[in-house]
C-alpha cells in the first residue's frame, strides 16, 4: 500500500468488521495504511453494534483505536463541515458525510466508503459494487 492516508467511513468499518466481500477491498487499507477515524463514525458504529445485537463493540473499537486515529470534531472540522453541506458537492449528502469530507480536507487523505455518496468524488477511494 502507498503512505497515502486515508479517513475510514462508518461504511468500509461495518463491511471490514461483517467480513463481506466489500469488507475484505477496505482490509489493506484499515491493516496497512495510515488511517483517520472521525469520532462521529464511533456512534454510527455504535448504533449498528446495538441494532445487531451485537455486544463486542468495545472489542472492536479497541481495533479501531489501534489501526486509526481517532479525531474528533473541533471547530475547524465543524465549520468546514457546514461550509460543505451548505454547497454539497453530491445531492443528498448528509452533515455526517460532509464532517468525513472536511476531515479528509483537512488531513490530506482519502476517504476508504462503498456510500455512494461519494462514488465520484477524486478525494475517495470507492470499494463499493
Amino acid at each position: 500500500m502507498t503512505s497515502q492516508p486515508y479517513v475510514i467511513d462508518t461504511w468500509a468499518w461495518v463491511e471490514y468488521f461483517r467480513g463481506s466481500e466489500v469488507g475484505r477491498r477496505a482490509k489493506d487499507h484499515i491493516e496497512k495504511c495510515v488511517n483517520f477515524t472521525p469520532t462521529i463514525v464511533l456512534a454510527e458504529m455504535k448504533r449498528k453494534f446495538v441494532e445487531w445485537g451485537r455486544s463486542d463493540f468495545e472489542e472492536k473499537l479497541e481495533f479501531m483505536r489501534r489501526h486509526s486515529t481517532l479525531i474528533p470534531l473541533d471547530e475547524s472540522a465543524a465549520t468546514l463541515a457546514g461550509e460543505i453541506r451548505a454547497n454539497p458537492p453530491v445531492k443528498g449528502m448528509g452533515i455526517v458525510d460532509c464532517i468525513l469530507l472536511a476531515a479528509s480536507r483537512l488531513y490530506g487523505a482519502k476517504i476508504v466508503t462503498g456510500d455512494p455518496h461519494f462514488r465520484m468524488l477524486t478525494q475517495v477511494d470507492y470499494i463499493g459494487d
